[in-house]
């Protein structure tokens, strides 16, 4: 099976949460659909839903609206189409973690 754009753009999350002592599991919940592709948990209790789309492409209705739910729950949902979005999303987590450590870890 061909693995596409979108395909491409998962697995350099998954490499770059890695490297920056983290995981990026796939996020499978059977019988309910539109739930994000990826879970993304680093050190200091960090834990971010993330949506993989191929560039330019935008979620599904369906998933638009999971993504809206869990956002009114509190948690984090990001939506990541290129490697790009990848590198400025592992920044921003650097930057929370660095600040995390700064203050000795507590949230």
């Amino acid at each position: 099976m061909a693995r596409g754009p979108e395909a491409k753009i998962e697995d350099y999350l998954v490499r770059q949460c890695r490297m920056i002592g983290g995981v990026a599991e796939k996020f499978v919940s059977p019988n309910k659909k539109g739930v994000p592709d990826r879970i993304c948990q680093f050190p200091y209790d960090l834990i971010v839903f993330v949506e993989v789309k191929a560039e330019g492409l935008k979620p599904t209705p369906l998933q638009a609206e999971d993504h809206k739910r869990r956002r009114a729950r509190g948690h984090s949902v990001m939506v990541i189409d290129s490697k790009a979005a990848v590198d400025g999303f592992i920044e921003g987590i650097k930057e929370a973690m660095q600040s995390l450590e700064a203050i000795g870890g507590i949230l």
